[in-house]
């Protein structure tokens, strides 16, 4: 039988991303070329699994953020858009916690509800019906962020999750002054047995630089979406039953961090030094 070719579209590091929602024209290969990276790991998590808030988001530098999904198989998506970050993205000071944010970006119908769910479509949606409305049914895309939530959907696929997979990806990360630009480093956590009650915080001096928690992948690397620039922070790994994180660690560049937090103990404080 005849399969219709389409094009994927090409990008370029720098490239304004095209606007609207894109159907099975963007490649992931493509897209880490031209300087995307993952906030979601697509080898890590799959469209049935539950998405954290706190681990959708990537820094707050970022430029452009994509979301999109594909089959588990394919390089190429079904469906993805891009949004300008700091319009989106409900980290920054002029959201309120019990705010949402809906409305039209870069061509697309956006909503995000902090801590609920996120997602776009070709018009406007109420979080009641972003699930269930099947008009243009092939430009939705909707996940939801709480425990036993079966509100996910990938286009008109709303069934059947366990051979699709989500993607969150984004561009743009550094601090920049008038002369140079910093490149941020990459934290990682790696997990041994029973991730689900571990949390972390990293600080620089008083303040909150990332953080996270409410994992589900055991004996796994995990890209925490934490980029750290040049300078001292504190490291506090923390876990909520009192039993330490096993043979779990924090992973910057080729040092390990909380790697002595055994078995036993609720809090491990730890500093270290970005070069």
């Amino acid at each position: 039988m005849y399969k219709h070719h389409v094009n994927t579209y090409k990008m370029k590091k720098g490239q304004t991303p095209p606007t609207g929602i894109v159907l099975n024209r963007l490649s992931l290969k493509n897209l880490v070329s031209a300087g995307y990276k993952y906030t979601l790991n697509p080898n890590y998590h799959t469209y049935n699994s539950v998405t954290r808030d706190n681990n959708l988001w990537p820094p707050d530098h970022t430029k452009w953020m994509m979301l999109g999904c594909k089959a588990s198989n394919s390089d190429t998506l079904t469906l993805g858009a891009f949004a300008r970050y700091a319009k989106i993205a409900p980290t920054k000071k002029k959201y309120h916690r019990r705010r949402n944010f809906m409305a039209w970006e870069n061509g697309v119908y956006w909503y995000v509800h902090s801590g609920k769910s996120v997602g776009f479509a070709p018009g406007g949606v109420s979080l009641n019906s972003a699930d269930t409305n099947d008009a243009s049914g092939n430009y939705r895309l909707s996940w939801h962020f709480e425990q036993n939530s079966n509100g996910w959907r990938c286009g008109m696929q709303k069934g059947n999750y366990g051979s699709i997979q989500k993607i969150a990806m984004y561009y743009g990360v550094s601090t920049t002054t008038t002369t140079t630009t910093t490149t941020l480093v990459q934290m990682e956590l790696v997990t041994w047995v029973l991730p689900e009650k571990i949390s972390w915080k990293v600080m620089k001096g008083k303040k909150v630089v990332c953080k996270g928690a409410n994992y589900d992948k055991w004996y796994s690397t995990i890209p925490t979406g934490c980029r750290l620039e040049k300078g001292k922070y504190t490291l506090e790994c923390l876990d909520s039953r009192g039993w330490g994180w096993g043979e779990g660690y924090m992973k910057i560049k080729s040092k390990t961090y909380c790697k002595k937090f055994l078995w036993k103990g609720t809090k491990r404080v730890e500093s270290f030094i970005v070069k």
